[in-house]
C-alpha cells in the first residue's frame, strides 16, 4: 500500500515507524532504569552516559532509512533528467 507524501513522492505506509518506535522504547527504558537505580551516582551515570549511548544506537536504523530514501530520491531525479534529455 502506498501513500502520497508531502513532497509528492509515493511512499509505503509505515516507513520508518519501527525505528521511531525503537527510539521511544529506549527512552522509556532509560527512564525506568533511572528510577530503579539504587544510588544517586548510578542514576546519574545511567542518565548521562547510558541513555545517550542507547538512544544513539537505537536511532541508527532511522538514520539508515533516511539515507537510503535520500539515495533513492537522487536516483529517481537523475533518471527523470536523463529521460528529458533523450
Amino acid at each position: 500500500m502506498t501513500t502520497l507524501a508531502f513532497d509528492g513522492h509515493k511512499r509505503r505506509a509505515g516507513e520508518g515507524h519501527i525505528a521511531v518506535f525503537g527510539v521511544a522504547l529506549v527512552v522509556i527504558e532509560t527512564i525506568v532504569a533511572v528510577m530503579e537505580a539504587v544510588a544517586f551516582g548510578q542514576a546519574r551515570a545511567i542518565l548521562l552516559i547510558g541513555g545517550p549511548l542507547a538512544a544513539l544506537f537505537a536511532s541508527r536504523p532511522l538514520a539508515l532509512w533516511q539515507g537510503l530514501r535520500a539515495l533513492a530520491d537522487v536516483a529517481e531525479y537523475v533518471e527523470n533528467q536523463q529521460r528529458t534529455i533523450r
